[in-house]
């Protein structure tokens, strides 16, 4: 049986979405980054299986650097990702 990656999506301040990438670039192979919403600082974590222990120590050590805080799902996650580009005001689109 093939294990499924766990997602969660967290608020991180938009200007450390780039240093969050390369923190996890180091850890090869732990979550993938994908920005859902770049101006609000919406991420979503793509954590690999077996990995999850992993990402929890990572986001406990730099939690309060990066500002990063769990999504409460106040908004409607798939609103927001197929939000087209060029749709904040701060897109480079």
């Amino acid at each position: 049986m093939v294990k499924q990656s766990t997602i969660r999506y967290y608020y991180i301040k938009p200007e450390k979405i780039h240093y969050l990438s390369f923190i996890l670039e180091a850890y090869e192979g732990v979550a993938v980054v994908t920005t859902i919403d770049r101006s609000r600082g919406l991420i979503m974590l793509q954590i690999s299986p077996g990995q999850e222990d992993v990402m929890d120590a990572l986001i406990t050590c730099e939690k309060d650097s990066l500002g990063l805080q769990p999504f409460a799902g106040e908004e409607n996650i798939e609103t927001l990702e197929r939000r087209p580009a060029g749709s904040d005001e701060n897109s480079l689109c």
